[in-house]
């Protein structure tokens, strides 16, 4: 599949990038339209040291579920969601934990 991939400042590149593995817990989302928000465009045009590249930067985005490996989720395979960008602090311990690589979404 294709990323628009950071590989530092001033440095966005659309390359070929494996297609996701799901670990347990986990959905697979196609992605059907996306947002820049503000953090992602200081990244790309001041840099960040807590972001390494390369790295595939986003959450805003909305999709439908193609695959999954979460058969308690509250998704299922063909539901449209669209990511949470604002979560609640209650579970900002398990988002700082998982953020490199999960996302959290909820049907719309």
């Amino acid at each position: 599949m294709k990323a628009a991939v950071y590989h530092g400042k001033e440095q966005l590149i659309v390359e070929e990038v494996p297609d996701p593995k799901l670990d347990t817990g986990e959905v697979l989302v196609e992605v059907d339209a996306c947002c820049v928000c503000g953090t992602d465009m200081r990244t790309y045009t001041h840099g960040d040291k807590k972001i390494i590249p390369p790295r595939v930067l986003g959450h805003e985005f909305c999709g439908t579920v193609v695959e999954s490996a979460a058969p308690n989720a509250n998704v299922k395979v063909g539901d449209r969601v669209v990511m949470y960008i604002v979560m609640p602090c209650a579970i900002a311990n398990i988002v700082a934990q998982a953020w490199k690589t999960s996302a959290w979404i909820a049907p719309p």
